[in-house]
C-alpha cells in the first residue's frame, strides 16, 4: 500500500483541492476528462476536489503530469 500525502492534515487536503481545481480550470479539464487522461476514477477526483481524501504520491504525480504543472503547484499553499 502506497503512503498517502499527509492524510491527517485537513489543510493539506483543502490546499490540494483548491490548487487542483485551479489547474483543472486553466487546462480546460473536467473531472471526466481528467479521469480519462490519468486513469484515476471520477470518484477519486471528486473526493480530492471536496477535500475528503488525498491522493497517493503516484496519483498526485499523474495529476501533475496531465495538468502540466509541478507537483509542488498542487501541494503548495
Amino acid at each position: 500500500v502506497e503512503p498517502k500525502l499527509r492524510t491527517n492534515d485537513g489543510d493539506v487536503r483543502k490546499n490540494f483541492a483548491y490548487n487542483l481545481l485551479g489547474k483543472m480550470a486553466a487546462a480546460g479539464h473536467t473531472q471526466q476528462t481528467l479521469s480519462e487522461h490519468t486513469g484515476l476514477s471520477q470518484q477519486s477526483i471528486s473526493n480530492y476536489l471536496k477535500a475528503l481524501s488525498t491522493p497517493s504520491l503516484t496519483a498526485a504525480m499523474k495529476l501533475a503530469e496531465v495538468l502540466r504543472c509541478d507537483l509542488n503547484d498542487l501541494l503548495g499553499d
